[in-house]
């Protein structure tokens, strides 16, 4: 996979301690000076930028994809910070961002990497964590991402002999520009249930080649121009931590994700009837 961008990435050190711990399997610890995350698009699977002309009538399907990234402002929703102190060890929570600059393509797929860096000379690291997505078009208006690839070599959640399996929630936020201002929209969490260390045979779509885990819809619109793409995550070891109580936390999300989708519906049903009452003068 040929990647066309630097990635922006962030090394945390470990001022405190001097070190910080991953897990492998079986509860093997791993200790590092501190660890980097990069989110790094490359031209695989990209979708081009739509060139579809939008209704003249009423309130048009272009200006309802303008205005959602806008109503629907949620940024980063799912965290572990809210856990109970026993449960946080067995919990941890990583992102990443990077600018989308390629306007040769509306948006392409784009992997996460995240690597634990060792205290050597060159400060060297070993791959603990790898997600690749991809855009899959559902329509003229819409896209979403799919899960394409995971892979899990030492876990930032703490391990424990016997439960070798973590759970992923997944975020992905885009930020938009409309030629003016910056928009940003996020989807619901993918969940990744008991996820194997190692290379391991992950199924990810199905027997019809159906895609299994994938986002929300995002808006494929010619107006608007995708600026950045920002991905959280949030890893738990089934030992003690279940993805059930990760994702309640995601239940107010979700109400004001719906809060967000009436409101659009609202203000649709509100301009049309403007209009109708404009055409009927």
């Amino acid at each position: 996979m040929k990647s066309i961008f630097l990635p922006l990435f962030l090394i945390i050190p470990a001022f405190v301690s001097g070190q910080i711990k991953f897990y492998g399997k079986d509860g093997t610890v791993v200790n590092a000076i501190g660890e980097r995350t990069t989110l790094t698009f490359s031209k695989n699977e990209s979708l081009p930028v739509p060139q579809w002309e939008p209704a003249e009538e009423g309130f048009t399907v272009t200006t309802i994809a303008a205005l959602l990234p806008s109503v629907i402002d949620l940024g980063f929703k799912i965290t572990s910070n809210v856990m109970e102190k026993r449960l946080k060890e067995y919990v941890n929570e990583f992102s990443a961002r990077n600018t989308y600059t390629d306007n040769n393509s509306y948006i392409s797929g784009f992997k996460i990497e995240r690597t634990l860096v060792r205290e050597t000379a060159n400060n060297s690291g070993d791959a603990a964590f790898s997600l690749s997505l991809i855009p899959l078009p559902v329509d003229t208006n819409t896209f979403v991402f799919a899960v394409d690839g995971i892979s899990v070599n030492y876990s930032g959640a703490r391990t424990k002999k016997g439960y070798n399996l973590n759970d992923y929630l997944i975020e992905i936020k885009v930020s938009y520009y409309d030629g003016s201002e910056k928009k940003e929209q996020a989807s619901n969490p993918i969940t990744l249930q008991m996820v194997g260390f190692g290379a391991i045979d992950y199924a990810l779509s199905g027997p019809d080649g159906t895609r299994l885990y994938i986002t929300d819809k995002f808006p494929l619109n010619p107006d608007l121009t995708i600026s950045e793409v920002s991905v959280k995550v949030v890893e738990t070891n089934t030992a003690k931590a279940k993805v059930e109580k990760i994702k309640a936390i995601s239940d107010k999300y979700k109400e004001d994700a719906k809060e967000g989708t009436k409101n659009i519906i609202n203000l649709f049903i509100e301009q049309q009837e403007s209009t109708d009452e404009d055409e009927s003068e």
